[in-house]
C-alpha cells in the first residue's frame, strides 16, 4: 500500500523549483523583499513589528524581530486568538463538524494538503448534491490526462489559479520579509541565542496544541495519505532550511482564498458559500496551531489581490474563466435535469437546498465564528466575522486610524463580480462593493488599499435595485441568489 506524504513541503519544493531553477542555493542573491507588492499590501504589521533580515542561508536569522510599543496590544490580541481557536480544536476534537461525521481537526489536517491537488479537496462548499456532481466531473482530471474528465475547462482554470499563485511567489517573499515567529514555536524570544526577540513581556511559549498527524484511507481519488500540519517543517526542526517558513502572512489561507474566488467566479451564484468554505480553510491554521489571526486577515488580503490581478491584467486567465464557467453551467444543466433537479443551475441550486439548509453545513465554532453554518444567513456571519476576528478597530490598539470613512473599492476590483452581476455596468458593480464592504480602520485596512474591507460574500449575495435608467437606488444582502430586478414604476 502506497501512503502519500503531504504537506506544505510540496508547496515549499515546487516554489524553490520555479523561483531558482539553475541557480544554487549558494550563488543566489538575496532579494530586497521590502519592494514586493505582497509586502506593500501588508506594510501597516511593520507599525506593531520590527523585523530582523533573513538569510536564508542561516536558520538563526529566522523568525526574528521586535514587537514595536505600538504593537504591543494589538499583536498580544493576536496571541489570544489562536490561543482560543486552537483550544476550541482541541475541546471539540471527538464532535462531528460536517455531515460525514468529521471533526475540525480532521478537516483543518485535511485543508493542509490543499496545494497538493486543488480539484479533489473538500468541496463542500456546494452541498452534497452539487459537491458530488462537480467531484465526479473532475475525477479523471490530470495535467496529463486533462481531456479525458467532463469538466476540462473547470480544471485548467482552478490549475491556472494555483500556477499563478506559485509563479507569482505569492506570500513568499512577504513571508521572509516580516519574518514573524510562528505561535507553536518553543521559546518564541529566542532568548538563548544570539539574536533575541524583545517580545515586551508576551509568553515566550503559547498554550498551543499540536495537532497530531493521521492517515487519510479515502483521500482526493481513493488514494490514501498522511495528513500533517508539517509543524517540524515548517520551524526547521526538519533539518533544513527550505522549508522554514514564517508566520505573516499566511500563504495556506492566500490559495484558499485563491481557489475559493476562482470557484466563486465560476459558480457565483454559491459565492457566498464557497467563500465562507475558504474562510473556514483559513481559520483551520488557527485550529492546528500555525497561524495567528492577522497572518489569516493578512492572507486573505493576498488572496483578493491575487486573483483580481489576474482578472485585470491576464487576458488568457479571463479567458479561461468564460470557457470553465461555460463548461459548469451546462454539465450541471445536464445533471440537474436527469435527476429531476430542474432543467436549470438556479433551479437546480434551490430544488437541493443548496443555498440553504442543505447547503455548505459546519457546526465547528470558536471565539470569533459563534454560531455554526447550516444556511446561507449564517455562512454570511461566519464569513463577516472572520474578516477581522474579534478585533476591535486598530486605533483602539494604538494602531493607525483611518485617513476615510469613506468606502475605498480598489480599482479594478469590480472585476471579481463580473460573472455574478453580468448586465451591471462596472460602475454599478463598484457600488456593490462600496455597499458591502465593512466599516474602515480595522487591522491591516491602512495599507490594503480596500482589500481588507472587500466583503465578497455579501456582494454575491446582493439583490441590486435599478430605475429606469439604470442607476442603482437599493443594495440588500443575503439574497439566495446575486441578482439585479428593476425598481416598480410609480402608478
Amino acid at each position: 500500500m502506497k501512503i502519500l506524504r503531504t504537506s506544505v513541503l510540496g508547496l515549499a519544493c515546487a516554489t524553490a523549483l520555479v523561483s531558482s531553477v539553475g541557480v544554487s542555493p549558494a550563488q543566489a542573491a538575496q532579494p530586497d523583499e521590502s519592494a514586493d507588492p505582497h509586502v506593500a499590501l501588508l506594510s501597516e504589521y511593520n507599525r506593531y513589528w520590527t523585523p530582523k533580515p533573513f538569510d536564508k542561508q542561516n536558520f538563526d536569522t529566522a523568525f526574528r524581530g521586535d514587537v514595536t510599543p505600538q504593537g504591543s496590544k494589538i499583536l498580544a490580541r493576536n496571541d489570544e486568538g489562536v490561543e482560543q481557536i486552537n483550544k476550541a480544536g482541541v475541546d471539540e476534537a471527538s464532535q462531528a463538524a460536517d455531515r460525514q461525521g468529521r471533526s475540525q481537526q480532521w478537516r483543518a489536517l485535511r485543508d493542509a494538503t490543499m496545494f497538493t491537488d486543488p480539484l479533489q479537496e473538500d468541496n463542500d462548499s456546494l452541498g452534497p448534491v452539487l459537491s458530488k456532481y462537480v467531484a465526479e466531473g473532475l475525477a479523471q482530471c490530470t495535467p496529463a490526462n486533462v481531456h479525458s474528465c467532463s469538466l476540462t475547462h473547470v480544471a485548467r482554470f482552478l490549475w491556472l489559479t494555483g500556477f499563478q499563485e506559485v509563479t507569482k511567489k505569492s506570500t513568499g517573499p512577504a513571508k521572509k520579509y516580516f519574518n514573524y515567529p510562528r505561535p507553536y514555536l518553543a521559546d518564541r524570544s529566542f532568548a538563548d541565542s544570539g539574536n533575541p526577540n524583545n517580545l515586551r513581556g508576551f509568553k515566550k511559549n503559547l498554550a498551543i496544541a499540536r495537532v497530531p498527524s493521521r492517515i487519510d484511507v479515502n483521500h482526493k481519488r481513493g488514494g490514501r495519505a498522511l495528513l500533517t500540519a508539517g509543524y517540524d517543517l515548517m520551524d526547521g526542526a526538519s533539518g533544513t532550511n527550505l522549508t522554514v517558513s514564517q508566520a505573516f502572512p499566511s500563504g495556506h489561507t492566500t490559495a484558499a482564498y485563491a481557489y475559493g474566488l476562482a470557484m466563486a467566479e465560476i459558480l457565483p451564484e454559491l459565492g457566498p458559500e464557497i467563500l465562507t468554505r475558504a474562510s473556514e480553510a483559513g481559520n483551520n491554521r488557527a485550529v492546528l496551531g500555525v497561524h495567528y489571526p492577522m497572518d489569516i486577515m493578512g492572507g486573505r488580503i493576498e488572496g483578493h489581490s491575487n486573483v483580481f490581478a489576474a482578472l485585470t491584467t491576464n487576458r488568457l486567465y479571463v479567458a479561461s474563466l468564460k470557457a470553465a464557467r461555460t463548461e459548469l453551467m451546462a454539465y450541471l444543466t445536464r445533471r440537474c435535469e436527469a435527476d429531476g433537479h430542474g432543467d436549470t443551475v438556479q433551479a437546480c441550486i434551490g430544488n437541493v437546498g443548496a443555498n440553504d439548509k442543505k447547503g455548505y453545513y459546519n457546526t465547528f465554532t470558536d471565539s470569533v465564528s459563534t454560531t455554526p453554518v447550516v444556511d446561507r444567513a449564517s455562512a454570511l456571519k461566519a464569513y463577516r466575522a472572520r474578516m477581522t476576528y474579534g478585533f476591535d478597530k486598530a486605533s483602539v490598539y494604538g494602531g493607525p486610524a483611518p485617513a476615510t470613512t469613506a468606502p475605498v473599492v480598489p480599482a479594478g476590483a469590480e472585476n471579481l463580480l463580473g460573472t455574478a452581476f453580468p448586465t451591471l455596468s462596472d460602475a454599478r458593480r463598484r457600488q456593490v462593493l462600496a455597499a458591502t464592504e465593512i466599516d474602515a480602520g480595522y487591522a491591516l485596512d491602512s495599507s490594503s488599499g480596500g482589500w481588507q474591507r472587500i466583503n465578497l460574500a455579501a456582494a454575491m449575495s446582493a439583490k441590486v435595485t435599478v430605475d429606469k435608467a439604470g442607476h442603482v437606488v437599493k443594495i440588500e444582502t443575503g439574497n439566495l441568489k446575486p441578482e439585479v430586478v428593476s425598481a416598480p414604476q410609480a402608478s
